[in-house]
Formats: structure tokens, sequence, C-alpha cells
């Protein structure tokens, strides 16, 4: 979709949401459709690089490209209440992904049977149960970035799964509950990402995927743990002509002979544990979540990445707010040896015969070209307020400031003659929310 289509399409579903009931003429009682979008803007200020919003956005944030590529969606919510016990959802999304297809349009479509007042089973496309987010992170409504932060959000493009789940609610009083789900389903999730010949797409697959939450309300403080498990049942793109290259010098490199075996991405298992909490008394605002990924592979780290929100409530519209945000590797993966630069090295790429030139090692070279690919090492300190100028809707001003450690180039798109400021890139964002 492109700008005007998408500011049209935005500028109307807004004006209906404005008129008091014009779905109530038109649909049965048992049939509610609700809807969400976002206009956003943004730029960063460094030339030639692209900073993704997570993963599955191949568009991101440039300084010279199209300012809504990253942030701007449509969505609609259609539910069906079939009777007392069963019912139906679907949800329609229009964002910039890598790849458009009914996987990534429609991130729910279940069938719901209420069990009881406080047990229910589901069914179909449903939201992933594993971080704080996991129902609202294309409505940005209902959260105060323009953006959620991306050293935690960008590394997780799984907006959706297929299976099934069951959740317990149980209300102790007006103010306090608990909630407990678990779930058992499968993910696609279209992934982009640089890699030894390019930014590259390819599906990454999770299957099965087994996990479960318990979410309790205390009334200004929601707390939530999460546990996900999973095997990965794909691979990464170029990894294979990368195992066949470090083959070729291993007369120079001898520790390459291991890295076959380490490159063992596919099949896999990897482990998710999540912690969050928000707090919100009226006056002051706080949301923090932290969480540890955990790949058992040699080829892609494990990871440990959080974040801290900090606001105040100026008036009951006016909300500003300071984040930081945090990625790092939590162990070191394989890497070459150091070693004496050989000489006559001329099957290697190009691009690496031109580092050469310039005195650098393939040690170094090796490490970062094909391997900081998979790596995810950055912090961003962030500073915004939120607008909620009218009902139903708001506006969002933020800047932020990341800087990248070590290689850790997963969410960026870097072109050869191009390198990240070391000192840290910033990003100005503008956002228009509305529910209906």
């Amino acid at each position: 979709m492109d700008f005007f289509c998408k500011l049209y399409s935005i500028l109307l579903l807004t004006m209906l949401t404005n008129t008091s009931s014009w779905a109530d003429d038109f649909l049965p009682a048992s049939v509610s459709i609700h809807g969400f979008s976002t206009l956003g803007v943004a730029w960063l200020n460094q030339p030639g690089v692209v900073l993704q919003r997570d993963l599955g956005n191949q568009l991101g944030i440039t300084q010279k490209g199209n300012p809504l590529d990253a942030d701007s969606r449509l969505g609609l919510q259609v539910n069906w209440q079939i009777n007392p016990h069963w019912s139906t959802t679907v949800q329609a999304v229009d964002a910039p992904r890598v790849v458009q297809n009914a996987n990534n349009v429609f991130p729910w479509a279940f069938i719901k049977y209420q069990v009881s007042n406080d047990i229910y089973l589901r069914a179909g496309r449903i939201g992933v149960y594993s971080f704080a987010l996991s129902d609202q992170r294309n409505v940005g409504y209902v959260y105060p970035w323009v953006r959620p932060p991306e050293e935690f959000y960008g590394f997780m493009p799984m907006y959706s799964m297929t299976g099934v789940d069951s959740g317990w609610h149980h209300d102790f009083d007006l103010d306090r509950s608990i909630d407990v789900r678990a779930f058992l389903a499968r993910s696609e999730s279209d992934y982009s990402s640089a890699s030894g010949t390019g930014t590259e797409s390819f599906t990454l697959k999770l299957s099965p995927l087994l996990g479960g939450n318990i979410v309790v309300n205390l009334g200004n403080l929601i707390a939530r743990l999460s546990y996900v498990t999973t095997k990965i049942d794909s691979t990464f793109p170029g990894l294979d002509s990368v195992v066949q290259l470090s083959q070729q010098l291993l007369p120079v490199y001898p520790t390459l002979a291991e890295l076959p075996g380490a490159a063992d991405f596919y099949n896999t298992r990897m482990s998710f544990y999540d912690a969050s909490m928000n707090y919100d008394n009226g006056h002051i605002m706080a949301l923090a979540e932290v969480a540890y990924t955990d790949f058992q592979s040699h080829f892609k780290p494990s990871m440990e990445t959080g974040y801290l929100t900090l606001g105040y409530h100026c008036s009951s519209k006016i909300l500003p707010y300071l984040t930081y945000s945090r990625v790092r590797p939590a162990r070191s993966t394989f890497q070459i040896s150091p070693s004496a630069m050989p000489a006559g090295m001329d099957y290697l790429p190009a691009k690496i015969s031109a580092a050469y030139a310039e005195g650098a090692s393939i040690q170094n070279i090796f490490n970062a070209y094909y391997f900081a690919a998979l790596q995810e090492n950055q912090q961003t300190l962030s500073f915004g307020v939120r607008w909620d100028f009218y009902p139903r809707m708001d506006l969002k001003a933020q800047i932020d400031r990341t800087r990248v450690f070590s290689g850790g180039y997963l969410l960026w798109q870097i072109p050869s003659n191009s390198t990240i400021d070391p000192s840290g890139v910033t990003i100005w964002s503008l956002a228009w929310d509305t529910v209906f």
C-alpha cells in the first residue's frame, strides 16, 4: 500500500470511528468490528544505513527514504459471538513486511470455546504470549512509545502462531486477579537480515512451540512471567556458502575445521525466559521487561535483553517518558583464532580481498563479515512525549540515540561502503495513533 492509499484509508477510518454508531445500523448484535491505525514518520541522521523496526520489516528507517516505511500500519478485527460458549475472531493488519502473505496479513484467526467463566480453549492463529506486548505490538495506542523498544522487540518478529491454547482467569476482588495460559503451536516468521551475500529474506520455522505465562494484576501493578521452548526447523540463508568457504581456509586457519559442526542452527533448541512489570498510579508510570534467550547453538549467541521506561503524567493527557533499552550476547560463539595474515588469497570474495589491501587480518574480516549478521549488541536511550489530544487518539514525538557495539548489526542494513558511527545514530519519530 503506497503512501497516499495508506493515508486515505487511515483518514477515512478515523472519520468513521467518530460517527456515533455507524456499524450498529448494519451489523447484528453478535458481531463487532474494531480497528486501530498508526501513521508514523521516522528519520535517522546517518546516510546509507537502514534501521529495521524489527526483523520482519525490510524497509525500516533511513535518512532519505520513505519516512512511513517503519511504523505506519492499519488493522481491523472482527468478533462474532456465535452463542454463549462459542466465538470466533479474525484480525487483519496492513504493515510494512518482508513478505505480504496470509501468514502476515492475518495474525489472528481463531475459534474460542468458553468452558466456564474462568476457563477458555482456543484453536487457530493466535498471539504469541511470551512477552508483555503479545497482543498489542501492532496497536500503537496502547503503549507510550512511538514503537516498542527495538533492543527487545526488534529481534522478535513473531506476531502469531498456529495451534491451541488454554487460559484460566480468576478475580480475587475488584482490583486483583490472576491469569494462567499455556499453549502448543508452531510458527513461521519471515525475516530480513544481512548475510555474506547481502540482505536476504527467509522464513524461520519454529516447531513445536510449547510455553505459557502467569499474569498477576494488583491494581496499579501488573507483573508477568513467561517461558517458551521450541526447536528451530529452518536454517540461516547463506550459511552453506560460509561453511564451504571456511574449508578453503583450513591450511591457514585449522580451527575452521570445527565450523561445520558448530554451525548447527537447524534443529537446535531455543528457550525464552521473560519477566515484566507495568506500574501506573495515575502520576508515575514505569514499564520494565527483561528476557534471556538461550540458543543451544555455537553459531547463534544466546542473548540478554531488557528495557526500562519511566514517565510522569503531567496531566490526564500529557505523558513525557524516558527509556533505556539494551541487548547483548550472553556468551561467545564460534570465532576464528588469531593468526598471521597469509599471502596469495586471491580466491577470496572481492570484499575480503579489498579489506586485506587495507591491512586488515582475515580473522577480523571473517568474524565480522560473516558472523556479525547473527549478532545483537546495542543500546538506545529515548526521550518522548505522548499527547492524548482527542478520545481514542494520541500524538507522540520521540528522539532515540542508538549505539551499536562489537559488530552487533542484526537490525541494520549496511552497504559495503558504509559503517555505523561508533558514537551513535539519532532517530527522530512522530506518530498519530487511533483505535475504534
